[in-house]
């Protein structure tokens, strides 16, 4: 059991939320305040970190200053380079920890009901609101498990507020290839959904 934490600190956390999931014991903080991702101009809604006319789609018509320091601390992230996907994701939430530390920030959050068919572990989520699913593999084969994924996760989320997929170690003009129609149908949907691609 250490080796496999000391090899994946994911592990614990993944342990403690499946325990407090199975005694009922969320630490919501959800207050019912909805965030709203409105991207009118649909060929935004695979965005660019380091570009600020990107980011800045994200935040115009958004209340939230949840969501507000959300952006601001993507757009000052640099992942750098990782070979796995729990490596970027270990950078993600130590960086959000630092960025935002008047927010409940978790790891590996359980999600949906296995009596419906549509359990699954969010990467991270701030203050039970912000869902954030990250992918590194950008392989033909990884975009459409990414595209399903995130359409079971935004039909859950939907009452609670934004979902971000965000791309780690991605080239944004094949991301916004792969990823805007994808963007575009959920958008229509009316699920707030956006693509961020996290630039060094």
């Amino acid at each position: 059991m250490y080796y496999l934490y000391r090899s994946n600190p994911q592990l614990l956390q993944r342990i403690k939320n499946d325990l407090r999931q199975l005694f009922g014991r969320s630490k919501s903080n959800f207050n019912g305040d909805m965030m709203k991702v409105q991207v009118v101009d649909q060929d935004k809604l695979v965005i660019n970190s380091k570009k600020e006319d990107h980011m800045q789609v994200l935040v115009s018509g958004n209340t939230s200053n949840l969501f507000t320091d959300f952006t601001t601390a993507i757009k000052d992230w640099n992942p750098g380079k990782c070979r796995h996907e729990y490596e970027f994701q270990n950078k993600l939430y130590r960086h959000l920890k630092r960025s935002m530390p008047e927010s409940d920030i978790e790891m590996e959050y359980p999600i949906g009901d296995a009596t419906l068919g549509n359990k699954g572990r969010a990467d991270i989520v701030i203050n039970d609101t912000i869902l954030i699913e990250m992918k590194r593999d950008s392989s033909a084969g990884a975009v459409q498990r990414a595209k399903g994924q995130i359409l079971q996760y935004s039909d859950i989320w939907r009452n609670r507020g934004p979902v971000i997929l965000l791309l780690c170690d991605h080239d944004y003009s094949h991301a916004k290839m792969s990823y805007t129609s994808t963007m575009v149908d959920l958008n229509k949907l009316e699920r707030p959904v956006v693509t961020i691609v996290a630039e060094n």
